[in-house]
C-alpha cells in the first residue's frame, strides 16, 4: 500500500499538508517512498496512535526531554529523561540552585539548574510555563538548538522557520544531498527554505532523505 494512502487513513490532516507541499515542490515526489507516517516526533502523544505512558506533562518537561537526548545516544538519553522526570515529579517546590540526581549527566547539571533559576527569576511557575514564554529561557547556558526547535515543531505555526535546525548535521546533510549543495551557509539554506510554505513538511522530507536516501531507487 502506498505510504500516502496509509497517512490519509491514519491522519488526514497530515496527508493534506504533505500533498499541498508536493504540489508546490514536485521535486520532492521522488521521496514519497520514505515519507514519514507520523506528523510529529514520537514520544509526545500528538500523533493519533500514540499512548506513551512516559510522555512529558508540560513545557518544562519537554525541555528536559530535549536536553536529555541532546548530543547523546538514544538509550542514554531515555535513561536520563526518565531519571529526571521521576525526580522532578516528586518535588513540591522548585528552588534556586536546586540539586539534581547524582546520576544526572554532569555536563548538563548547570543547564538544568540555570533553566529553573531563570524561570523563578521571571516569576514563572516551572510546571506551568507556557510555550509563549519560551523566549525567556532560549539563552540559558547550555540550551541546545535541538531543544528549542523541538518545541517550535510541536507548537508553532507550520509557516515559520523556527522549527528548522539549521545547525543540525542531519538537516544540513539532507539539504546538501537533495539540493546538490557544497558546504552551504545558513543564509544559503534559508534562501531555499523560505520557498517552503509548510516548513514542517519540508523538514520531515529532508531529515528522512538524510537517513533513508539509500532506500530510494
Amino acid at each position: 500500500m502506498n505510504r500516502l494512502t496509509i497517512i490519509n487513513f491514519i491522519n488526514p490532516s497530515w496527508f493534506t499538508q504533505i500533498t499541498g507541499f508536493l504540489c508546490e515542490h514536485p521535486k520532492f515526489v521522488k521521496l514519497i517512498p520514505i515519507v514519514a507516517l507520523d506528523e510529529y516526533p514520537n514520544g509526545f502523544n500528538k500523533n493519533p496512535h500514540e499512548t506513551d505512558e512516559n510522555v512529558p506533562l508540560n513545557i518544562f518537561e519537554i525541555m528536559v526531554y530535549g536536553l536529555s537526548y541532546a548530543n547523546v545516544d538514544i538509550d542514554y538519553g531515555k535513561i536520563q529523561y526518565l531519571l529526571l522526570t521521576k525526580y522532578l515529579r516528586q518535588i513540591t517546590e522548585y528552588t534556586r540552585d536546586m540539586d539534581f540526581p547524582e546520576d544526572t549527566q554532569p555536563e548538563k547539571v548547570r543547564t538544568y539548574r540555570e533553566l529553573v533559576n531563570t524561570l523563578l527569576d521571571n516569576n514563572i511557575v516551572v510546571t506551568e510555563m507556557t510555550y509563549e514564554q519560551l523566549p525567556v529561557v532560549e539563552k540559558v547556558w547550555g540550551m541546545t538548538e535541538s531543544t528549542i526547535t523541538l518545541l517550535h515543531l510541536l507548537f508553532d505555526e507550520v509557516t515559520t522557520d523556527r522549527c528548522l535546525p539549521y545547525a543540525d548535521k542531519q538537516f544540513k546533510r539532507g539539504m546538501t544531498m537533495f539540493y546538490d549543495l557544497e558546504n552551504p551557509t545558513k543564509e544559503e539554506l534559508k534562501a531555499i527554505t523560505d520557498t517552503w510554505t509548510n516548513k514542517k513538511v519540508g523538514l520531515m522530507f529532508i531529515v528522512q532523505f538524510a537517513h533513508y536516501s539509500d532506500y530510494l531507487e
